[in-house]
Parts: structure tokens; sequence; C-alpha cells
């Protein structure tokens, strides 16, 4: 159950924006928060056969630039934004299929290939 006190305004975007429809109910985000130093650290519930993108933008609807990505795997992994906006944001964590990897960064490489070669 999502506690305003402990949830801040970052909490609603992510239910709101959550992930795209035709992944919603097999991607689940446990957790979220801002900690003391602004870093907000988000738990998201991931399968091994798709790698995950955090996004986050000040405004609605550009939401599409990437500011972490990992691999999944059996359980849970966990996306820390060191760079958050200290005002108002806007989240989304997006599930890849491995098999249809993108190429966010633009460099020619495919997101699953450097994830894999850090």
């Amino acid at each position: 159950m999502i506690r305003p006190k402990r949830f801040p305004w970052f909490c609603l975007a992510i239910l709101l924006l959550g992930v795209e429809f035709r992944a919603l109910a097999q991607l689940r985000i446990a957790d979220i928060r801002r900690e003391a130093d602004g870093t907000v650290r988000l738990r998201v519930a991931t399968q091994t056969n798709a790698y995950y993108l955090l996004q986050r933008t000040a405004t609605l609807p550009s939401l599409n630039a990437s500011v972490a990505a990992q691999l999944g795997a059996a359980g849970e992994i966990s996306f820390a934004d060191t760079n958050a906006p200290a005002s108002t944001g806007f989240y989304r964590v997006r599930e890849v299929p491995r098999d249809q990897a993108e190429d966010t960064d633009g460099d020619g490489i495919d997101d699953v290939y450097e994830l894999e070669r850090p």
C-alpha cells in the first residue's frame, strides 16, 4: 500500500506512467524512494530474458530519455537515479526483450551487447 508520507510525487508518476501496456502484467515496481542525498531508488521485479530501461523527464509526454539500463535477473534489480531533479519529475521503467535489443545511446551497438560487457 502506498503511504503518501513515505512516497513523494515521483511514486504517483510511476503508477500513472508505469510500463507499456503490453508488459503491465509482468513488470512490477516493488519499491520507490528518495534518499536524503536526493537519489531516487527503484526496485523492479524482472525476468532474465529482458533488460530494463529507467526513463525520466521533467514534463509529459516527453518521456523517452533513459537514465539507466540493466539486464534482467531472476528476482529483482535496483535502479538508482543519482541526478534526480529536486522538483517534479516523471519515471517509467521499460522492459525490452533481449532478442529485440535497442540502441538507446545511438552509438551503433545494441544495449544488450553493452550491458553484458561493461
